[in-house]
């Protein structure tokens, strides 16, 4: 069981022992809502989404003639989004 340390003697060997372990832990923070330095890599994620969009088959001609929008979404606007991902945005430069 834990025993209260003499907070008068400060030789106590437990009171050191205490006082050594505390000295390795990194200070803490008094204000959890300042900001920290934070690292975000996401080259990976960006490689593997590229892959993905590389990788996808589109249909040539929608599967019903004549919709658009009425039957989900529209084949040439999903063609055009498809090519802006994959040939125009630029997320490694953001």
């Amino acid at each position: 069981m834990f025993r209260a340390v003499p907070s008068q003697n400060k030789s106590h060997p437990e009171l050191r022992l205490l006082r050594k372990i505390s000295e390795s832990f990194p200070p803490v923070m008094t204000d959890p809502s300042a900001p920290r330095p934070f690292r975000v890599e996401f080259a990976q994620e960006v490689e593997r989404m590229r892959r993905l969009l590389t990788e996808t088959r589109l249909p040539a001609a929608p599967q019903i003639p004549g919709a658009t929008w009425d039957y989900g979404v529209d084949l040439n606007w999903l063609k055009s989004m498809h090519n802006a991902w994959l040939n125009e945005y630029d997320c490694g430069g953001r």
